[in-house]
């Protein structure tokens, strides 16, 4: 008796979904499943990464669809996994850092699979590649989209508005959908932004909370809601003087649209990654600006049960009870994946943190 059981079956039996419109679908689902196994198992130097992958017929109308640019083949082959394997061991270190995504294109009248890389919409304020397939909904959609959202979770969704998570470490009942979890975060982390501003924000934080979640460091976060003061027990770090104005940035931005503005952003997404990469907790205010990093809490001696897991997961239990009083949200992620968003909605922020920035229309 065979005693290996695989997941390959299942896996071929879930992507057979997004393959009925190809002229040989059974092959077609084949090349699927082996791209999700080799994106989910992917290293890069024995390190982890993340890159992303489209799947299509045709690569110009996908470069319209998500705003890829710079299109580069690379290579092609046979219609067949060993060309996917191939592919991915080429153009996988290009695309680390989500800069620059890969392409297969399935040309089933060749039968031959042809594959390069594609410059990704990287700034800041914009929706992401990805996202904007996520936001697509074509009847008979050509597109299909791969990225990792988590140490071991791949999301795979099409241009028709199909969609599925795929966890490959049998543990997905003790954590949250990484999915909902980015979305609650995001809504949080921007709930007091200025009403005209507020998608840029939305934007801009979602695609920070998409790189922490695809990459192998824990991250822990918490959101102070706006115009309350600074919680005492998350002094323990380091406190800013005064915020980045990040919102004023963005501001700037959409009224003037100049370099100077546009590098201000990038570099302003760049620290704050840093800083939610580091062992402490990064404290921001529900108008998305920062207030601190690095921050630690220390759990009170009591009688009872104690907390189990890392010192990270601790320290968001400790946060978690906070959120009847001074926290509207807290984020966590293990390094090994685990992650949890808590809320507590009842605590309302004050409705306009930057009444010098208007809120009833964008500047232009």
């Amino acid at each position: 008796m065979n005693r290996i059981l695989s997941f390959r079956p299942a896996l071929e039996n879930l992507t057979r979904e997004y393959a009925r419109s190809f002229r040989n679908p059974e092959n077609v689902s084949s090349i699927l499943a082996d791209a999700i196994a080799g994106l989910g198992s992917y290293r890069e130097e024995g390190v982890k990464s993340a890159p992303l992958i489209f799947i299509t017929r045709d690569l110009a109308p996908l470069l319209i669809s998500i705003k890829g640019n710079d299109s580069i083949p690379i290579g092609s082959g046979s219609l067949s996994t060993s060309t996917v394997r191939s592919a991915l061991k080429i153009c996988g270190p290009l695309g680390s850092g989500q800069d620059w995504a890969i392409f297969l294109v399935i040309r089933e009248d060749l039968d031959v699979l042809q594959f390069g890389v594609f410059r990704t919409d990287r700034f800041p304020l914009h929706e992401s590649s990805f996202q904007r397939l996520r936001n697509t909904s074509v009847p008979g959609g050509g597109v299909i989209g791969m990225q990792k959202i988590g140490e071991n979770l791949i999301e795979i969704r099409d241009s028709s508005g199909r969609f599925h998570y795929i966890d490959a470490s049998g543990l997905l009942e003790v954590t949250q959908n990484p999915a909902l979890m980015i979305s609650q975060w995001v809504a949080a982390v921007t709930e007091s932004a200025p009403a005209n501003l507020r998608q840029k924000m939305e934007s801009f934080y979602h695609r920070i909370a998409i790189d922490l979640v695809s990459l192998t460091h824990g991250t822990l976060s918490a959101i102070v809601p706006l115009g309350r003061p600074y919680p005492p027990f998350l002094s323990d770090g380091v406190v800013l003087q005064e915020s980045f104005g990040l919102v004023r940035a963005i501001h700037r931005y959409v009224k003037y649209r100049d370099e100077a503005a546009t590098l201000s952003l990038s570099s302003y997404g760049l620290l704050i990654r840093k800083m939610m990469s580091m062992d402490g907790i990064t404290v921001f205010d529900s108008s998305g600006e920062v207030l601190a990093f690095n921050c630690f809490v220390h759990e009170p001696r009591k009688t009872g049960p104690a907390i189990l897991g890392g010192a990270r997961k601790r320290a968001f239990e400790i946060l978690s009870s906070h959120l009847e009083k001074d926290l509207t949200c807290v984020l966590y992620r293990s390094q090994d994946g685990y992650g949890l968003c808590r809320q507590n909605e009842s605590l309302s922020p004050r409705p306009n943190p930057h009444p010098e920035i208007p809120q009833s229309s964008l500047l232009e």
